[in-house]
């Protein structure tokens, strides 16, 4: 070892592991240092990552790291294009098996080998048979993706089936003649669940993911936003989207006084076997309402139903501040329709360090929300209520008073909760709409990897 060359630590979000790499100042590149970690964690593509520094800052390949540098932070994060064939890879496992809606980017809900104490499956995990595989994969003989089942070759779900039914001919026997204890039983339903989901997964050819995104992406989808004028409304969606996209004013005039739209484009490119490529484009259309005070509950009804009808929302975003004008018929009326055309919504306090009102308005939301579900999780203060929608409460800014700093606040865990809730075509379409957020990517990874390697665990591979 020279004097000159020394030891840095890299968090791997992927492997969730911290991998020492050694490292000549002014002479190694990040790049150099992607290279080493994806040799030693047997990582083929070095070109899908890129290395972060205090969970903020992408540092490019060909930088040399600097002497000043070696006592930072550094993380070496999957770049979001592929991060997202990955979830929709999750997904289309999910339709093969049936498997239960997991939340993607917390692992709250998935059981840990050192916490198990039963080896039992949870509840809320069905027993999956041959029979809850969808027919159609056997029988189709073209090239295209069924809309609610991906690819998958004949071949490899007949050989499948063979071996799922027999095994659980043999589970419902041993259960009959109780031969076995609860424990045990339940301890072969996990191998049984175990081994159709490694069995399916891994046989989603990377082609097939592709075009799952492909046809998910390759159109136009709208988030709706609502609420008062002078909320934060344009702030907020500038937040999450990391993108000046919709002006924004501090004044008492609302800057957007007619139904209006900000758009913008966004590609997703694939490569084929013979190298040429695939680019899909679409149009992110963020939809603000007109200032709702002087509406009737008639016209808030007509005016989602026209814009469900015509558009293709992800979700609806409804906002209320301390000191705006807030109606709790119209959010009734707002969750309401949106139960009915099944839009998935987020109420959200903005300005939440404006005043104490900002507790009772949250409150007044978990209420509202109570009447559709009951209260299913509370996770980093943001409140879900099943497949209806959530609430919670975000500074989108930075907040000055008296004296006194606040940093934003929030506006990650909103983002992460509306995540969670969405699935399938509109996830991805909500991940996309986020895909130049790349601060948001380098601390969500984090997340994401833990849940993605507890269910790994728990399937025993």
């Amino acid at each position: 070892m020279t004097s000159e060359e020394c030891t840095i630590e890299v968090h791997v979000r992927r492997t969730c592991e911290f991998i020492s790499v050694k490292v000549i100042p002014m002479v190694t590149t990040f790049g150099d240092i992607i290279k080493i970690i994806c040799e030693t964690i047997s990582e083929p593509e070095p070109s899908h990552y890129y290395i972060a520094m205090n969970n903020e800052l992408e540092m490019e390949n060909h930088l040399i790291v600097q002497p000043h540098l070696m006592n930072q932070k550094f993380e070496m994060i999957m770049r979001t294009k592929w991060l997202l064939e990955i979830i929709a890879e999750q997904q289309m496992g999910r339709q093969y098996v049936k498997l239960p809606s997991v939340s993607l980017v917390t692992n709250h809900e998935i059981p840990e080998e050192t916490t198990t104490t039963d080896n039992s499956i949870p509840a809320s995990v069905p027993i999956v048979t041959t029979h809850e595989i969808p027919q159609e994969t056997t029988t189709r003989t073209d090239d295209s993706i069924p809309t609610s089942v991906p690819a998958v070759t004949t071949h490899e779900i007949s050989q499948e089936t063979t071996t799922r039914t027999d095994v659980s001919v043999q589970t419902s026997i041993i259960s009959e003649h109780n031969e076995s204890t609860l424990e045990n039983v339940d301890e072969q339903k996990k191998v049984i669940l175990g081994d159709v989901v490694r069995s399916t997964i891994r046989r989603i050819p990377r082609q097939d993911v592709q075009k799952y995104l492909h046809k998910a992406l390759d159109k136009s989808f709208d988030i709706l936003l609502m609420g008062s004028p002078r909320v934060g409304k344009s702030t907020l969606i500038n937040a999450i989207l990391k993108k000046s996209i919709a002006e924004t004013s501090a004044g008492r005039n609302a800057c957007t006084s007619t139904m209006t739209y900000y758009e913008y484009k966004e590609s997703y490119t694939s490569s084929t076997d013979d190298k040429s490529t695939i680019t899909s484009k679409c149009s992110i259309r963020i939809w603000d309402a007109p200032g709702i005070e002087n509406w009737t509950q008639l016209d808030i009804a007509k005016h989602l139903q026209s814009l469900v009808k015509e558009k293709n929302p992800i979700c609806l975003i409804y906002c209320a501040s301390p000191g705006s004008a807030f109606e709790v018929e119209h959010v009734k009326t707002v969750i309401e329709q949106c139960r009915q055309l099944d839009v998935f919504i987020a109420l959200v306090v903005t300005n939440m360090y404006a005043s104490d009102e900002s507790g009772y308005i949250l409150d007044t939301f978990k209420t509202l929300l109570t009447d559709h579900s009951i209260q299913t999780r509370n996770i980093d203060d943001v409140y879900y209520y099943g497949t209806i929608g959530l609430c919670a409460a975000v500074n989108s800014v930075e907040y000055v008073s008296h004296g006194k700093t606040m940093e934003p606040a929030g506006i990650d865990e909103l983002m992460i909760g509306i995540m969670n809730s969405l699935s399938e075509e509109k996830l991805l379409q909500w991940c996309f709409a986020l895909m130049d957020n790349g601060p948001f990517w380098i601390r969500a990874q984090s997340r994401i990897w833990k849940t993605f390697n507890s269910m790994k665990r728990w399937f025993g591979y």
